[in-house]
């Protein structure tokens, strides 16, 4: 089974972990058909009637994570690995590490971004541990490491740049980034647009519009706008 990208980074769900029960087939057909409200609603079924199985809570938290409620799947995730053997502890360990990336992905703060993508690095790592011929959590870890030493990158330049801000702009940047944790993107985008007016060369709050905006279009389901394609 393969999620679909939510960036460039080619992050590949594992197998559901079925188990022969009344729902299982529907739920991986309608999986496989891109139904994932339907695949979610029928492990979540299973899932009442097995609340201790692990397969079940990792087979509802795929298919949430297929909806992109990654948070939800996390949690999911997480309660299932106590009682995990080896081979689904690191199935888990691998969509543990997609969950984490996608919390990455759409984080508008960089720090946020770069701690989740941290944890995502060391979640395909523990899949590692336990199955070292797991070749997509090998591929994620080295594809990752190379977007987050970017991030880290960018980030020392901003924080570099922070001294050119005003207190005016750095208020702004911080308000902005209050609204954007309250998912508030339009009027944060409004906030960093004024303060762009006043101080047009300020490259950190440009950057900051470009991400608010490229968050934006996550949520609306949009594909992200690059660099290259205009706007900020």
């Amino acid at each position: 089974m393969i999620l679909r990208p939510v960036s460039a980074a080619l992050l590949c769900a594992c197998a559901f972990c079925l188990c022969g029960t009344a729902f299982a087939g529907d739920g991986q057909k309608a999986y496989a058909q891109g139904d994932f409200a339907a695949s979610a609603a029928r492990f979540s079924a299973e899932l009442a009637e097995d609340s201790l199985s692990a397969a079940k809570r990792y087979n509802l938290g795929a298919a949430l994570l297929a909806e992109r409620r990654s948070a939800e799947a996390l949690a999911l995730f997480k309660s299932a690995l106590p009682s995990a053997d080896t081979a689904l502890a690191s199935k888990i360990w691998y969509d543990v590490g997609n969950a984490q990336y996608r919390v990455g992905e759409s984080a508008a703060d960089p720090q946020a971004k770069i701690s989740a993508w941290k944890e995502a690095i060391a979640a395909w790592r523990q899949a590692l541990s336990l199955d070292e011929k797991h070749e997509k959590a090998k591929r994620n870890v080295e594809l990752v490491q190379k977007r987050l030493q970017h991030e880290i990158d960018k980030l020392k330049q901003q924080n570099q740049n922070e001294q050119e801000l005003s207190e005016e702009a750095k208020k702004a940047l911080k308000e902005a980034y209050a609204l954007v944790r309250e998912e508030r993107y339009a009027e944060a985008q409004a906030v960093l647009d004024r303060a762009l007016e006043r101080e047009p060369s300020a490259r950190k709050l440009s950057e900051a519009a470009r991400r608010v905006g490229q968050v934006a279009d996550i949520a609306a389901g949009r594909a992200p706008k690059t660099e290259g394609e205009g706007g900020r």
